[in-house]
C-alpha cells in the first residue's frame, strides 16, 4: 500500500513538505491540492525563489542518487538553475527582498511563519528594529504635529526652556533615540512573552523562535505613516501577527 502511495507521489523530492510543513490543517489542504495541480511546478518556482528555497533545493540536490547519465544530466541542470536563481536575487538588492518580506509578514503571515524557514536572529533584529522604528518616528511626528496644533501654549514653554536648546533638537534626539528604545522594547517584550509561555506549557522551540516572531510582528508598524488612525491598524495587527506567529512556530 506504502509503495503504490509512493509511487503515485509526483517527483518534488519532498519539497512540497518543507514548503508546506502539515503541522497546520489549512496548509495541509493547499499542499494536497497541489500535487495534482498541473500548475504545481509554476507555484513550487515561485516559493523556491526564496533564499530558503534555494538552501533546502541545493540541500535535496546532495542527498539525490544518481543512477545513471539522466540523473547525473539532471541535477548538472538543477545546480545551474539554482545559481542563477541565487544571481538573480544578489542583484535584486536588500531593500527589494526586505519589501517582498514585509509584504508576506503583512498580508500573509501563516505563510510566512508555516515555511520550514532558517530562524536567522541577525536579519529578523534587522527587520524589527527598521519597521519599529520608521512606525514609532511617524507616530512621534503626528502626535507633536497635533499637540502644536491643539496646545500651542505647550509648544511655547519647550522652546523657553532651554533645556534642548529647540523643539527641532527635541525631534531630532526623539528620532536618533527610536531605534535604541525600539530594540530595548523588542528584547525585553520577547523574554517576558516567553516567560508566560513557558509557564502556560509553549514555547517548544526556545526563546530564540518567540524573538524572531516578535521581530517581525513590527511590519505593521510602517501603517503608523498615516496620522490617527495607522497607530491604531498597527497595534492591532501587530497582536494578530504575533499570535498567528506564535502558534506556527511553536506548533501550540
Amino acid at each position: 500500500m506504502e509503495d503504490k502511495k509512493e509511487n503515485n507521489k509526483p517527483e518534488c523530492f519532498g519539497i512540497l513538505d518543507e514548503v508546506f510543513p502539515l503541522s497546520d490543517s489549512g496548509i495541509r489542504e493547499v499542499r494536497e491540492r497541489c500535487i495534482d495541480c498541473p500548475l504545481r511546478v509554476d507555484c513550487l518556482r515561485k516559493a523556491l525563489e526564496t533564499e530558503d528555497g534555494i538552501r533546502m533545493r541545493e540541500e535535496l540536490l546532495e542527498r539525490m542518487p544518481v543512477r545513471g547519465m539522466g540523473d547525473w544530466l539532471r541535477r548538472w541542470s538543477d545546480k545551474k538553475t539554482l545559481y542563477r536563481m541565487a544571481q538573480a536575487q544578489k542583484e535584486e538588492g536588500y531593500f527589494l527582498s526586505l519589501w517582498k518580506e514585509l509584504k508576506q509578514v503583512i498580508f500573509s503571515p501563516i505563510l510566512f511563519f508555516s515555511k520550514d524557514k532558517q530562524i536567522n536572529i541577525k536579519n529578523a533584529f534587522t527587520f524589527g528594529i527598521m519597521t519599529g522604528s520608521i512606525g514609532s518616528m511617524f507616530s512621534f511626528f503626528w502626535k507633536f504635529l497635533l499637540l502644536e496644533e491643539k496646545f500651542p501654549a505647550v509648544i511655547n514653554i519647550l522652546k523657553n526652556t532651554g533645556y534642548f536648546g529647540s523643539v527641532d533638537a527635541i525631534i531630532f534626539l526623539s528620532f536618533l533615540l527610536t531605534p535604541i528604545v525600539v530594540s530595548l522594547e523588542i528584547l525585553i517584550y520577547s523574554i517576558l512573552l516567553h516567560f508566560f509561555l513557558v509557564l502556560f506549557g509553549a514555547g517548544k522551540r526556545g526563546l530564540k523562535a518567540t524573538f524572531f516572531v516578535i521581530c517581525y510582528s513590527q511590519a505593521p508598524e510602517i501603517f503608523s505613516i498615516f496620522p490617527m488612525l495607522g497607530s491604531i491598524i498597527a497595534s492591532v495587527w501587530k497582536i494578530y501577527i504575533q499570535i498567528l506567529g506564535l502558534k506556527h512556530v511553536h506548533e501550540t
